[in-house]
């Protein structure tokens, strides 16, 4: 009987086994998806994009101070204001802001640009030099010792009443930045402008010319001109407006004509 217990148990025992389950190795997380993103590659262009906008968009290199030097006639501020702020400094041309200043600016003659990083800008500047007023078609215009007309003072004419006016009597037209006269023609016309007083004892008032520049005339305050010849050298003939003067001058109700050489002319 134990041995028939026995196989019974073991017959009962196979029949009915324990049932084991094996875990399931643990998987690990997918991170090819970040692999991908960040490879050499990727990660270089994300560098360049971020750099690009650093360079370019961020207000870092954004123009925010404005310097000007070299100014006389014209008004540093206004050229300061000429110049556009927030505009980027690396992107900016310094062509196009010279191009600018000059248009806006006839008594500036030439601009250099220089950039400050990261955000200012020094802008230099060569004025003309005004040494004449020349008037033609009811205008007023500074001329500079090379003989350039370069600005319109028609408006301001009182500002510059110390200059030598010189009147176009053919009214030729002119416009800003040409040469109408010769350097010569412009150191005569300012050394007897200066000296005149000097050698008669009266006051000068404005030149003129006429068909030339050759032939120039000086009206003066008493009412008589005199005739130059702005070939010549004028310390020579403002000597012999002098002598004649002194010699003739109750004689001269009119003109003293001096521009030829060991000759005078009154009348």
């Amino acid at each position: 009987m134990v041995i028939y217990r026995s196989k019974i148990r073991k017959r009962k025992s196979f029949r009915q086994p324990n049932i084991y389950y094996r875990k399931k190795d643990k998987q690990p997380a997918d991170y090819s998806w970040a692999k991908r993103l960040f490879t050499k590659r990727n990660f270089f262009i994300l560098v360049v994009l971020l750099l690009v906008y650093f360079l370019f968009y961020s207000s870092y290199f954004k123009i925010k101070d404005v310097r000007v030097e070299g100014c006389e006639v014209s008004m540093p501020e206004d050229i300061s204001k000429s110049v556009a702020r927030n505009g980027n400094i690396l992107l900016s041309k310094n062509k196009v802001i010279e191009k600018n200043i000059l248009s806006q600016f006839p008594e500036v003659k030439e601009v250099q640009i220089y950039k400050g990083l990261p955000d200012a800008i020094k802008v230099v500047i060569l004025e003309y030099d005004k040494s004449v007023v020349w008037k033609t078609q009811d205008k007023f215009y500074l001329v500079s010792s090379q003989g350039t007309v370069y600005k319109d003072v028609t408006e301001h004419i009182s500002d510059y009443a110390t200059l030598p006016q010189v009147v176009d009597k053919k009214n030729i037209p002119v416009v800003a930045r040409q040469k109408i006269l010769s350097p010569n023609f412009i150191a005569f016309v300012s050394n007897v402008y200066k000296s005149f007083e000097s050698y008669t004892n009266m006051q000068p008032d404005y030149f003129w010319v006429d068909e030339t520049t050759v032939d120039i005339y000086l009206q003066t305050k008493n009412s008589i001109y005199i005739k130059f010849d702005s070939l010549r050298a004028s310390k020579k003939q403002l000597e012999n407006v002098k002598s004649v003067l002194v010699a003739k001058k109750s004689e001269v109700v009119e003109y003293v004509d001096v521009r030829i050489d060991g000759w005078a002319y009154i009348k």
